[in-house]
């Protein structure tokens, strides 16, 4: 008789279909998912998503998981920056942006936030980030992170911006002057708002 074990799904993230093609040899594959899920064996994350206890599948990637769950969608803002090191604190929220309506989902793994944007907006600034070789993540450049931070904020000036950004983001100097002039400037272009303009002349002041 087939015998499935979670520890055969190469992933610590997978979906529904992954889950049903391994277990197709089973009469009834759901009573054996409800037994996983039972046994703790897998974890449901929400409809159609599932991570393997860490125990038999190491750690899961909230990246991976948020670009997953509401798409298309890619991670920035807060937990972007978190990731490339910008800001000292982890982010507890993961936050993404889409060209979806607004969503969050309160999931067992974590809270997962979704920012609607402009396509022309959404539509640069983002790379895809390798963690190994079946896995991977789309993710804000820090050009993008930091403008998908900034742009509601109501912020008047460029003094009052620098001091956002150093006091209350707490990013570094030396981090602002290594973001890219060319990159700013486009997302100047696209966003056409005032407080990413000041970003962009503020950046170019720090590397002149």
């Amino acid at each position: 008789m087939h015998k499935f074990s979670p520890r055969s799904i190469t992933t610590p993230e997978f979906d529904y279909n992954l889950l049903m093609s391994m277990l197709s040899p089973y009469r009834q594959p759901w009573s054996k998912i409800r037994q996983l899920l039972r046994q703790g064996s897998i974890v449901r994350v929400k409809k159609g998503i599932y991570v393997k206890d860490p125990g038999d599948g190491g750690p899961h990637s909230e990246a991976i998981l948020a670009n997953m769950i509401y798409g298309p969608s890619y991670v920035s803002g807060e937990s972007a920056l978190s990731w490339y090191g910008m800001i000292p604190e982890r982010v507890e929220q993961i936050m993404s942006v889409t060209t979806k309506p607004s969503k969050t989902f309160t999931t067992p793994v974590g809270t997962f936030i979704y920012k609607r944007l402009a396509r022309e907006r959404y539509a640069t600034g983002f790379v895809r980030v390798a963690l190994d070789d079946q896995r991977g993540f789309l993710i804000a450049s820090r050009e993008k992170a930091l403008v998908d931070t900034i742009a509601d904020k109501d912020i008047a000036g460029a003094a009052e911006l620098r001091e956002y950004l150093t006091e209350s983001l707490r990013i570094d100097e030396g981090d602002l002057r290594k973001l890219s002039p060319a990159r700013l400037r486009e997302l100047k272009i696209r966003f056409r708002k005032p407080i990413v303009t000041a970003l962009a002349t503020l950046v170019e002041e720090l590397k002149s």
